[in-house]
């Protein structure tokens, strides 16, 4: 076998090289002495980096090989290796690309880290980049083996031992062990075994080499320097050198041995501070903006630096040393944190008695002093002396995976090519059943068919019952409702063993699920599998237990294991404090306490019903029913209460609407234009709901403005135009609409009406118009989909959440749902001041969404529906999350929020799908100018560069007339959106009354169009519409006869 390559090591360099000889056209056996492959690279937090790639430049990032060659030559310093660190660089962009095209990895998030000189770093949405890339990379590595056994083979539990060579001393295969029995491969090979960092035997190359990296330039002047086998590892436990010992037992040559990075941040876990082993804090935490504080307190380094410089100061400064994040931080990092100790940076200060301005500052920047950290590095032989072996360079600095992926490549296209030339001849020469005889059977680390059985003939386990295997000897987890015997495991999984046994006798699956995909489980974890959750014998996706805290079942245990009972009320009573805090809602029990310091609104509102039954504050909230799945919250189920859905429950909010069946209320038929809708709807609705829907910011100016701008837009109509036919009918985003308007986003709806939303999109439906699905719906996204008819077009308002992965779900929910595109809302950093919504209270209970005294713990009662429901909105959005939402989403993507013709033409610039010229209906900036004057300074920038028809424009905010509509139109708008008034004709009459708006919209534009001369909307031009009067802001706005009754004055204090 040999025109075979035999690849030793299955991380990201094993695989990329055994792609690489199968693209060739050769034959691969990959061998791992690991029962799962994919080594240390599946750990890397940051990305892959890469310079000049397509990426970069659809971004206009004006990165190039030759300006990350000088980077990375800089940071090397003297340890400076220029081929190695030409090819890497120069073969960087067709890395990246490589993983792109050949594998359809998303690797569209480009990101800026330490040394570097522009953003070059490329991820996935993905937290863990590495672990994406690899097992993408394993999993097509496996389907060749399956479906190509002839060219590709896997071998794993298979612990290389030695190269083979023949009397010339030539490398001509491999020895291995596999089950106690040796077994050998005969063909060119890559060593891909990655370093040395886990070996700490006494015979290990940590201590080989410590005389000579002490004597490195960058350690030697630091005083009482520790042993380098002293330092804790991130490496998994087989990184033990076993690839370059078997290549300097056969006279393989090395270089850069000494350099053993020490990185300068690994995550401590409390409960194991000693542990010898740790997860890595990779640069991604720092490169967020996380500082780094000493035992006193004080910044003492640039946490941007090269990591021997940091690794250097931390080693001159006194421990232990803190890395500290802000909210945002910490919660976009909550996967790589969770298990460290964590306090509020104020907290912290006092804590250490220094003032908060210590850690704001920067510290000096002085790295340039430092010389940079290597990684081990073992060089191929130059001189071809051996030209049938192929050791691959570790990773060096800040690049590991793109080490993995250039050199793993290079390495694979020499050996493919070395076999074509060499090796032909002796695969002629050697019968088939010679070289059979001496291989193990291959593998390809799927499970086997044992899970074929169903679900149902599983045995039931309460969490009492799993509790009990909670140690490295006797380890269960439950995942996803599914009990696992992970014991066999443990030393075989990639991120060690301690990060299971984390949650031995737990439920995993939130931890599960920050990492993998289900698939995993069902092509690795089958076999392990002993049982179903109790509650959940069919196996479904559960993650609901009855288990008490202290991990006691609350059931009645008919002793078989199987849950008979529930958790009763009395049970739930005890647990009323904020370190233990249990609530009820719709006959479930959650266990909340780690969920307190992120609600929304603050802790206090989910402490009022700690220990008691919250269901009616839940529902008035407007919450709608999945939205503990829509934020991954299942985890906090423990199980049902007693008395199921019909609990008890405590009554302390009213929000009942005042009756819709008021004296007086006019028939339907008899509301006329849309303004009366608000007078309706003004004495049906709740003082709460009636103030959050018709506030604006401030002075309300711009409120006001959205309508009397259409008042200053006078019309120019052509005459002697056959109009005795009128067409409507339009387009958005390619789809066909009725009439060019749509349902904007408005949240809350059941304030207005039981059905909330609901109304809407039946409305919507009957009427042919467009609904946007608002983030912050009363109902589901499962309730509007089954309200909707199987045609209809809907696109969904997206609030983007600050836990990124919450705003990911909620778009895959609605994209499983039918939705056609998604309008981000991007006018929202920070929530208006909307006076007359902050004077009625909070129903449920004041928020503390405001910065209050946390000595006093004061909580100010006055802020308002609006400030309670959102505070999770992302105030970093900014410009580069567009391709984080292209990695999200392949749907049209529309910016919901656009004030003026700059940012138009940014997003023009950037391919966005379209805009909406907005002010948010004049809630956030009071002054801010209308979407229809916006409009008109968009337009006309767009037309002056050529690029009209580049994206769709659409405008909303104070649209009350048909002629509003023909209006902007005719200005350029692709379609218009409504919003408070079909709020307000669901609060009067429900889904009838927002038929009937668009019923009255459609007649008065059909008038319109007619009176202006127009058949189609094609017909309606920017010449039809005189705008010399828009910008004159200071003309007193006329006033509408209906209006002044609708705004209520701001009443005056009668006490101050």
């Amino acid at each position: 076998m040999a025109d075979w390559v035999i690849v030793v090591g299955g991380g990201l360099a094993g695989h990329s090289a055994a792609h690489t000889v199968l693209q060739a056209g050769g034959k691969v056996v990959l061998l791992d002495k690991s029962a799962f492959c994919g080594g240390n690279s599946t750990k890397a937090t940051s990305g892959i980096n890469g310079a000049g790639t397509k990426t970069q430049k659809k971004l206009n990032i004006p990165d190039t090989p030759d300006i990350f060659e000088a980077d990375t030559t800089k940071s090397a310093g003297q340890s400076a290796r220029p081929r190695l660190i030409h090819a890497l660089t120069h073969g960087s962009a067709p890395a990246v690309e490589w993983l792109q095209e050949a594998f359809d990895l998303q690797l569209n998030l480009v990101g800026q880290l330490g040394a570097h000189s522009y953003p070059r770093t490329h991820r996935g949405k993905e937290r863990f980049p590495g672990m994406m890339i690899t097992y993408r990379l394993m999993e097509r590595f496996e389907d060749a083996c399956k479906h190509q056994p002839d060219r590709a083979r896997l071998v794993t539990k298979a612990r290389a031992e030695r190269l083979l060579t023949d009397d010339a001393g030539r490398v001509i295969g491999v020895e291995y062990e596999k089950k106690g029995k040796t077994y050998t491969e005969h063909g060119a090979v890559i060593l891909a075994t990655g370093g040395f960092g886990a070996d700490f035997t006494n015979n290990s190359l940590l201590r080989q080499v410590e005389e000579q990296w002490r004597a490195l330039p960058m350690w030697r002047d630091i005083p009482n320097l520790p042993a380098l086998t002293s330092f804790p590892t991130t490496n998994g436990s087989h990184t033990t050198g076993d690839g370059i010992k078997m290549a300097m037992a056969v006279g393989a040559t090395t270089t850069d041995l000494p350099y053993v990075q020490v990185h300068p941040t690994g995550l401590v876990d409390p409960k194991k501070p000693d542990a010898k082993v740790k997860w890595l804090a990779a640069e991604a935490l720092r490169g967020s903006g996380a500082i780094l504080i000493d035992a006193r307190g004080n910044r003492f380094c640039n946490e941007l630096g090269k990591r021997d410089y940091v690794t250097g100061r931390m080693l001159r400064c006194q421990a232990p040393f803190r890395l500290v994040m802000n909210g945002k931080q910490s919660r976009e990092f909550e996967w790589c944190v969770s298990r460290c100790c964590c306090q509020a940076p104020s907290r912290l200060c006092r804590h250490f008695h220094v003032n908060t301005h210590t850690i704001t500052q920067p510290a000096n920047n002085d790295n340039t002093a430092h010389e940079p950290t290597i990684c081990c590095i073992a060089i191929p032989p130059s001189s071809r002396a051996h030209h049938d072996f192929f050791l691959l360079p570790s990773p060096s600095t800040a690049c590991s995976l793109l080490d993995c992926v250039v050199y793993g490549r290079l390495a694979g296209s020499t050996a493919a090519a070395f076999t074509r030339s060499a090796g032909t001849a002796t695969v002629a020469a050697a019968p088939s059943s010679s070289t059979s005889s001496s291989q193990a059977t291959s593998s390809t680390s799927t499970s086997s068919s044992s899970s074929s059985s169903s679900s149902s003939s599983l045995p039931a386990y309460t969490m009492a019952e799993v509790a009990k295997h909670n140690t490295e000897d006797d380890c269960w987890v439950v995942i996803h409702g599914k009990v696992y015997d992970v014991t066999d495991f443990l030393e075989d999984h990639p991120g060690g063993a301690a990060s299971i046994v984390a949650y031995a006798g737990k439920d995993a699956t939130k931890p599960f699920d920050m990492l993998h995909s289900l698939d995993l489980l069902t092509k690795y974890a089958d076999d392990y599998i002993v049982g179903v959750l109790a509650g959940d014998a069919a196996g479904d996706d559960i993650s609901t237990t009855t288990t008490g805290a202290d991990g006691s079942s609350n059931g009645n245990d008919g002793g078989d294991g199987k849950a008979e009972g529930v958790i009763s009320l009395a049970e739930v009573a005890k647990h009323n404090k904020e370190d233990d805090c249990w609530i009820v809602v719709h006959g479930k029990v959650y266990d909340v306490t780690t969920f307190l310091k992120d609600h929304p609104a603050g802790p206090a509102i989910i402490m009022k019903y700690a220990g008691k039954d919250g269901t009616a504050a839940f529902d008035a909230s407007g919450h709608p029913k999945d939205i503990v799945s829509q934020l991954g919250l299942d985890h906090l189920c423990l199980g049902d209460a007693e008395g199921g859905d019909q609990a008890s429950a405590p009554v302390a909010v009213s929000t009942e609407r005042a009756d819709t069946q008021i004296e007086g209320k006019p028939p339907l038929s008899q509301v006329l234009n849309l303004f009366e809708f608000e007078a309706v709807a003004r004495k049906c609705m709740s003082q709460q709901g009636w103030v959050y829907y018709s506030s604006g910011s401030d002075d309300e100016m711009s409120l006001r403005e959205n309508h009397s701008a259409f008042h200053r837009l006078w019309l120019r109509p052509r005459i002697l135009i056959d109009v005795s036919s009128v067409d409507l009918g339009s387009t958005m985003l390619g789809h066909r609409v009725k009439m060019p308007v749509y349902i904007t986003s408005c949240a809350l709806g059941r304030l207005a009406h039981p059905d909330g939303e609901l109304c809407l999109t039946r409305a919507a439906a009957t009427r042919g118009v467009v609904q946007l699905w608002p983030t912050l719906a009363s109902c589901t996204i499962d309730e509007m989909a089954s309200a909707a008819t199987n045609d209809q077009i809907l696109f969904l308002q997206l609030y983007v959440n600050h836990d990124r992965s919450v705003s990911e779900r909620l778009i895959r929910r609605a994209e499983k749902r039918g939705i056609k595109a998604i309008f981000v809302t991007v006018d929202a950093p920070q929530l208006g001041r909307r006076e007359k919504d902050m004077r009625v209270k909070f129903t449920m209970e004041a928020p503390t969404v405001q910065k209050s005294d946390d000595s006093a713990g004061n909580v100010d009662r006055n802020q308002g529906t609006a400030r309670a429901i959102s505070q999770f909105i992302d105030p970093s959005l900014s410009w580069k999350d567009i391709e984080w939402l292209r990695g999200v989403t392949k749907l049209p993507i529309v910016l919901k929020g656009v004030q003026c013709a700059e940012d138009a033409l940014l997003a023009a610039e950037r391919g966005l799908d379209g805009i909406v010229c907005s002010n948010h209906g004049g809630r956030q900036l009071d002054f801010a100018r209308s979407g229809i004057e916006v409009l008109v300074e968009v337009m006309a920038a767009l037309r002056a560069r050529g690029w009209q028809n580049k994206m769709e424009v659409y405008v909303d905010g104070g649209v009350r007339r048909g002629t509003d509509v023909l209006k902007a139109l005719a200005l350029g708008a692709k379609a218009v959106g409504i919003g408070r008034p079909t709020l307000y004709a669901m609060a009067g009459y429900g889904t009838a009354g927002v038929e009937r708006v668009f019923e009255i919209v459609e007649d008065e534009m059909i008038m319109g169009m007619r009176l202006m001369g127009a058949q189609r909307i094609a017909d309606l031009k920017p010449s039809m519409v005189c705008t010399k009067s828009l910008a004159q802001h200071i003309a007193p706005a006329p006033k509408d006869s209906l209006s002044e009754y609708v705004y209520e004055p701001l009443n005056t204090m009668s006490k101050l």
